[in-house]
């Protein structure tokens, strides 16, 4: 009798901890993560702190990689929306992108996001802006970041550039006025400049940074708003090939392979990158959204700092704290706190303090492990 009694009070106490693991399994929310991929730095970067943020706070994440145009990314929607997701965040391939993803998780009462991009369209703004299920956004601080490259040039005493611009149309196109008013401040003058082609070809580069050096000997800086997709080995290795060792210096958006030997050499000043927390804070606030502790009566608009690197030495940190699919910037408890469930005092002021304090010296003060 004494070991029926006991067996019994055992099994009084297991059947509730039973039951309540099995509800939260249950009840467990699920949110899509629409994406460009996961296979360069960002990619990746981006792929695993979403992921550990997502286990660190009890969400499952379900992932729509390699959609570039505004159907695919449609077609993710529906299908995620159909995998039962209650939130969906996702980059915008173009302003169309951020409509008709919008109306569709507006339509079915879906939560949604948008990371790494502001919608230039001033119609499709105000249309994602009025949805009742839009959380918000975040993007990078293109504008501030192209006035500090700026600022690192003009410290080294130089004050004539060319500017390699972004085709206005588009969002990154803010870098390009970030680049003439950090010029006008600094008393230094953009005297000649040429556009980014839409399909990457390296020629464009190439053609564009000669005649800079051709027409204008007294150029003493080249202004980038990109790096990628062939554009710094090709306007690099120009510059090496038509000027001597610092003549004349790039500052630049994004890191390329081999830019720590050139920063040593002195072809490189500084580079603007370290955006991947983004994703990570746009995720937890859709994480409060679909918990019922939203951030905001509205929506949100968060800004992303980026890292000035400066050196070959910095290189290697960022390399090894931000630059790092297998290293998290932010330690679990910060996470957690980020998030109403674990901290009903959580406030939108906390991300942007966080945010705002973004740098590769805090990152290696407050590293997670």
């Amino acid at each position: 009798m004494k070991r029926l009694c006991a067996w019994m009070l055992a099994l009084l106490m297991v059947l509730p901890m039973t039951a309540y693991a099995a509800e939260d399994a249950d009840t467990a929310h699920k949110i899509g993560v629409i994406f460009y991929g996961k296979d360069d730095a960002l990619g990746q970067c981006v792929y695993e702190e979403v992921n550990h943020a997502a286990e660190v706070v009890g969400i499952e994440v379900e992932w729509a990689l390699g959609d570039y145009d505004t159907e695919s990314q449609l077609t993710s929607v529906e299908n995620l929306i159909s995998a039962g997701c209650e939130g969906i965040m996702f980059m915008p391939i173009e302003d169309a992108s951020a409509q008709k993803v919008g109306q569709a998780c507006e339509e079915s009462g879906i939560y949604f996001a948008i990371c790494f991009r502001d919608i230039l369209d001033s119609g499709i703004k105000s249309y994602v802006e009025s949805c009742e299920y839009y959380v918000g956004s975040c993007w990078e601080d293109d504008k501030g970041a192209a006035g500090d490259l700026v600022s690192v040039l003009a410290e080294d005493g130089r004050s004539v550039f060319g500017l390699e611009k972004m085709n206005p149309s588009i969002a990154l196109a803010v870098r390009n006025d970030g680049f003439a008013e950090g010029a006008e401040a600094a008393g230094a003058e953009i005297v000649a400049e040429y556009e980014v082609p839409n399909d990457g070809n390296s020629q464009t580069h190439i053609n564009g940074v000669t005649n800079f050096l051709n027409l204008y000997p007294d150029m003493d800086g080249i202004l980038m708003t990109t790096s990628s997709q062939g554009a710094a080995e090709a306007i690099v290795n120009t510059v090496k090939q038509n000027s001597e060792v610092g003549k004349v210096k790039l500052a630049m958006f994004d890191l390329y392979e081999g830019i720590a030997d050139d920063f040593a050499a002195g072809w490189v000043a500084a580079a603007a990158a370290g955006n991947s927390p983004d994703a990570l804070f746009v995720f937890l606030a859709l994480v409060n959204a679909v918990d019922g502790t939203p951030l905001s009566d509205s929506f949100i608009n968060l800004s992303q700092k980026e890292v000035i690197v400066t050196s070959a030495e910095e290189c290697a940190d960022y390399e090894k704290y931000i630059d790092n699919p297998e290293y998290q910037i932010y330690s679990d408890e910060m996470i957690q706190n980020l998030v109403g469930r674990y901290n009903p005092d959580v406030t939108l002021e906390d991300y942007t303090e966080i945010m705002e304090a973004f740098s590769l010296d805090w990152v290696k003060e407050n590293s997670a492990q």
